[in-house]
């Protein structure tokens, strides 16, 4: 079993608000003072991924348009649309969300790209084309369909709790270096503690809602059958997730109601007891996060683990 431990965390938020276009030339401080951090473009419409090709291209995807682009990091611009993702229907939340390179594709020769995406006010969809290496993408196609958790009775609406990220990781149920395709889904969008509560889809492990869940893009599982899909549950909201490139250990970021924001460690079936439990708990049925938000609030989103070499050695796998 892989130790519970604590690591530095970069979460961001893209804001459409931006006003300000074209190439950034301010720099914005942090509590690091070996580190600032340099915008580099401003105009990106709602991006929802930032994702590297295994060639180190980097690939945006916007939430609301379903447009996939790429980002020249030299001249910092935006190319045309590699693909259009469609449909895609947008809300508060909902849109265009997560974004993953296949493990066998070929930085010569392409290969398949997935992506996550609402695709009605009642259906979330994991999609994937080509991308031929040389940014012209193709072939857009259904994997895998899931249906919304509350398409009805909801607190908010079909905009909110939906499915979000994609990431290719470890299998947890076989000991092959195979990778499986991971996806975090939200709640639905329940009232905590109110008329949903007794039918909060995150509780249990047997729907595509409130938990990270796992399978085999390229034998996609039937969509009655997904307890044995499940990697976590009891998860409110979890906009993203990662590996960590030594352990293989997996941490997500987790919005609460008003409160009690969260990073966690997961492991393979893991319960984090939402809504029954916010932030650190007493119950041992439920795992406490590594970090807590109580007030404000943050809103945690994007989330990676650094293995570069650019920063300190103490960023290292942090």
């Amino acid at each position: 079993m892989l130790a519970r431990f604590s690591i530095f965390v970069v979460a961001f938020s893209l804001i459409q608000q931006i006003q300000t276009a074209g190439v950034c030339q301010d720099w914005i401080a942090t509590n690091d003072p070996d580190l600032v951090i340099e915008p580099i473009i401003r105009d990106i419409p709602f991006a929802t991924s930032l994702t590297f090709s295994p060639d180190g291209r980097l690939f945006v995807l916007a939430k609301n348009s379903g447009n996939v682009r790429t980002l020249d990091l030299e001249t910092r611009s935006l190319s045309t649309p590699v693909i259009k993702i469609k449909p895609v229907v947008a809300g508060i939340e909902a849109g265009a969300i997560g974004l993953a390179f296949d493990p066998d594709y070929d930085p010569i020769d392409g290969g398949k790209v997935y992506v996550s995406h609402v695709v009605s006010s009642a259906t979330w969809r994991i999609s994937s084309f080509d991308e031929d290496g040389n940014g012209k993408g193709s072939n857009l196609r259904t994997v895998l369909d899931f249906p919304d958790c509350l398409p009805v009775d909801g607190f908010f609406d079909q905009s909110v709790h939906n499915i979000e990220n994609i990431h290719f990781g470890p299998n947890p149920v076989s000991s092959t270096p195979e990778q499986v395709l991971y996806v975090s889904f939200g709640d639905g969008g329940i009232l905590p503690g109110g008329v949903d509560r007794e039918n909060n889809p995150a509780l249990t492990p047997d729907n595509w809602c409130g938990g990270i869940y796992f399978f085999d893009p390229a034998n996609p599982p039937e969509i009655a059958d997904a307890t044995p899909h499940n990697f976590c549950l009891g998860v409110r909201n979890a906009y993203d997730f990662a590996f960590h490139p030594q352990s293989g250990a997996l941490y997500f970021t987790e919005n609460g109601f008003n409160d009690y924001d969260e990073v966690n460690q997961a492991l393979y079936g893991d319960h984090f007891g939402w809504d029954e439990s916010r932030g650190p708990n007493e119950n041992p049925a439920f795992v406490d996060p590594i970090f807590t938000q109580a007030l404000p609030t943050i809103a945690p989103t994007g989330l990676c683990i650094y293995s570069g070499i650019r920063l300190p050695n103490r960023y290292q796998n942090h």
